[in-house]
């Protein structure tokens, strides 16, 4: 059960994704942020106060009767220049939509998808793409991300907040090509420059 402590009432999925590390005995596990998109005013000024942080967690399942916390992924940093001091007070002074969506998720039978077991991609919503290394799985380290420019406008929906770039899906090929899709915005297709 993830909520409380690790979800609150404005949250979207209490457990969005749960991820196995192929050939690893560790699973990874999101609740997905808050989308003020689906929310009254009213709903969101009686829930205004503090939200849990809605984010990646690294699970052992080594004895699947009893699954074992043992890792949180870093908050996600804020770039030189952003607006806000933190991605969770950009909207309305409480946390949404932010928090992990959707997880690149290799899966058996596809040889066209990327399927590492030492790399997890997250869509974060407002923080954008983030790309973590979790080859050591008590020392889980970003070492990449993209935070797409924000839309002009939108183009179905008025959402309260600021008008903010929302990254909501991520696929990667055997080619190491990242897809992403953001809401208001289409479609962007990025490749990580690995080291060497």
């Amino acid at each position: 059960k993830l909520m409380p402590p690790f979800c609150s009432q404005l949250a979207g999925s209490r457990t969005h994704t749960a991820l196995p590390l192929i050939g690893r005995d560790y699973v990874v596990v999101t609740n997905e942020g808050e989308r003020y998109t689906w929310f009254t005013p009213e709903r969101i000024k009686e829930n205004h106060r503090a939200q849990a942080l809605n984010n990646l967690h690294m699970v052992d399942v080594k004895d699947p009767k009893y699954p074992t916390l043992i890792a949180e992924f870093p908050y996600p940093e804020v770039p030189p220049g952003f607006p806000y001091k933190n991605f969770n007070e950009a909207w309305l002074g409480v946390q949404g939509p932010f928090g992990p969506h959707n997880l690149h998720e290799p899966m058996p039978g596809k040889p066209w998808l990327e399927s590492r077991n030492d790399r997890v991609y997250c869509c974060y919503f407002a923080a954008g793409l983030r790309v973590y290394d979790v080859s050591d799985p008590y020392y889980i380290k970003e070492i990449a991300y993209f935070i797409p420019p924000n839309p002009l406008k939108y183009r179905a929906r008025t959402m309260p907040g600021p008008l903010m770039a929302i990254t909501e899906d991520v696929v990667v090929d055997d080619r190491g090509f990242i897809y992403i899709d953001c809401a208001n915005d289409g479609l962007y297709i990025l490749k990580i420059k690995e080291p060497g």
